[in-house]
């Protein structure tokens, strides 16, 4: 049970992704900027630390997904990493191969990047929606 508890920074991310479905984001999207500038007053390093730890720890539980902007050319390297062959990528990132330095939303990799946007997950979602109903249940 414990590893199911949710900080109210934590809380407060689900609720805000959620209120933002919409026909052109059908999982809620926030970005980092909106967590530190909707929670918090002011930007600290110790709130970046905060909000990371937050979004990291609902990426674990699989709340969200984090992605964050990644050039082209990186994804293909990524790619070869994995073991995917180079005809997959081409198939898969096809309207971005003329483009090897445009940068595109990719997966956050924890320890190499930085949660820039988050979308909810079929879970996250359900966790919002009791979220939010218990909110209006209180007042």
């Amino acid at each position: 049970m414990a590893k199911e508890r949710l900080s109210k920074l934590q809380k407060w991310i689900l609720a805000e992704t959620y209120k933002n479905i919409g026909p052109e984001t059908p999982n809620g999207i926030l970005a980092r900027w909106q967590i530190i500038r909707g929670y918090f007053s002011n930007r600290t390093p110790s709130k970046e630390v905060i909000v990371s730890r937050s979004v990291w720890s609902l990426i674990e539980k699989k709340y969200i997904t984090g992605l964050t902007p990644r050039k082209v050319e990186d994804i293909a390297m990524i790619y070869g990493t994995t073991g995917r062959s180079l005809e997959s990528f081409k198939e898969d990132y096809k309207d971005f191969m003329e483009k090897p330095k445009e940068k595109i939303a990719s997966v956050a990799i924890k320890g190499f990047d930085k949660v820039k946007i988050i979308i909810l997950t079929e879970k996250g979602k359900e966790k919002a929606k009791k979220l939010l109903m218990l909110n209006s249940e209180k007042k």
